[in-house]
């Protein structure tokens, strides 16, 4: 007769408890005597880095963060007085490792940074870490890029940006946060008093989106740079934003690259640039701006006083628009760099903007990068510039 195994196949184990939540909670943590021992077993080369700081950076990348491990890690670090940074990219962090790594935040008293981008925490993970913002007084900044959370996670955090008052700086780029939870997340900034930069490229708030942040920026009063770069926030996303930039007085980087805004979009942005006195970088590069679009921001570039970038890369600018560039450049004295790369320029173009260095005091960097510059236009252009004050004047992609 056969010897009869009387353990519990796991999932029948699972199946004699109420939730999912109550089963893992049964997997216990290791016990060490402190962080010091932790890293030692466990992630030797961030102890090496750990011990060097002085015990207040911690870094854990590119390993693989199991429950057993977040939990082990979340007690030790709860009592931790040292630690002011902590890093734990790429590490596979699933929602359950996030909720117990979450605690940290609420427990731990001198951390500033925290990053778990690259992971796959998800919406539960989202709103445990919103719960435990909710108690802290201390982070300035928190990175949870690539983090596969949509609405209902940005939901949780945008109610707890209304209220925080130490956070600085929050990064939600490329996750899946559509309409809703990005209409969430801006319309907290029109209350929140303390964030100067947000990150949430590459999601899908859409125009309705766009418009909610506009709508936000013409009440913020801290916010210096954004990124809702791919977003596709279309041209009523577009037009709204640039016309929030006539009331908003402190916003100096703005990206909104890939998002289609089109020549009605590019036309708003320019009647924005003649007036406004704070923007410094502007990126609006593969947005469907063709040369209705990039006649007027070139012609904006005449008034502008405070613009030191613009990136209008990827937008179908031909030779013709690009001597309007260069007209107006003649008159503007902020412009230090310029990106036109992946446009329609041939020799014409580049031969009249090679010339506008050489007259230029403030213009150092152009990229034009994939346009139509025969081998022959090059070398006329690498000719001319010997002289100029320009360091870089970029029509290759080797020569980056």
């Amino acid at each position: 007769m056969g010897v009869v195994c009387s353990s519990l196949h796991p999932q029948s184990r699972y199946n004699n408890h109420n939730s999912e939540d109550e089963y893992i909670d049964e997997i216990e943590e290791e016990t060490f005597r402190d962080l010091d021992e932790f890293l030692i077993k466990k992630y030797y080369l961030a102890f090496k880095q750990y011990d060097q700081t002085k015990k207040t950076q911690l870094y854990i990348l590119d390993k693989k963060i199991g429950y057993r491990d977040a939990k082990s890690l979340a007690k030790l670090l709860s009592t931790n007085e040292t630690l002011t940074w902590i890093v734990m990219n790429n590490n596979d962090i699933d929602a359950k490792s996030a909720k117990a790594l979450a605690k940290v935040l609420s427990d731990i008293k001198n951390i500033l940074h925290f990053d778990i981008r690259n992971n796959n925490i998800g919406d539960v993970g989202a709103k445990a870490f919103a719960e435990a913002l909710s108690k802290n007084s201390t982070l300035t900044e928190i990175d949870m890029k690539n983090n596969d959370f949509g609405d209902e996670g940005a939901k949780a955090l945008a109610k707890v940006i209304r209220k925080n008052e130490t956070l600085t700086y929050i990064n939600a780029d490329n996750n899946n946060i559509g309409a809703e939870g990005g209409k969430a997340l801006v319309e907290a900034l029109r209350d929140n008093k303390a964030l100067t930069r947000v990150f949430m490229a590459n999601n899908i708030i859409g125009d309705e989106g766009g418009k909610a942040l506009a709508e936000a920026l013409r009440h913020n009063e801290t916010l210096t740079d954004i990124d809702i770069s791919g977003n596709d926030i279309g041209e009523n996303g577009g037009v709204a934003l640039a016309e929030a930039l006539r009331f908003n007085n402190t916003l100096t980087h703005m990206n909104i690259n890939c998002n289609g805004i089109g020549d009605e979009g590019g036309r708003a942005l320019a009647e924005t640039l003649r007036k406004n006195s704070t923007l410094t970088h502007l990126f609006t590069a593969n947005n469907m701006i063709y040369n209705e679009g990039a006649r007027a921001l070139t012609e904006a570039l005449r008034h502008n006083k405070t613009l030191q970038l613009i990136d209008i890369s990827g937008n179908g600018i031909d030779d013709e628009c690009t001597e309007a560039l260069v007209e107006a450049l003649t008159h503007n004295k902020s412009l230090s760099l310029v990106n036109i790369s992946n446009n329609r320029i041939g020799d014409r173009g580049g031969k009249a903007l090679a010339e506008a260095l050489l007259k230029s005091d403030n213009l150092t960097h152009v990229s034009m990068v994939n346009n139509r510059i025969s081998d022959e236009g090059e070398k006329a252009l690498a000719q001319s510039l010997v002289h100029s004050k320009a360091k870089s004047f970029i029509t290759r992609e080797s020569q980056r």
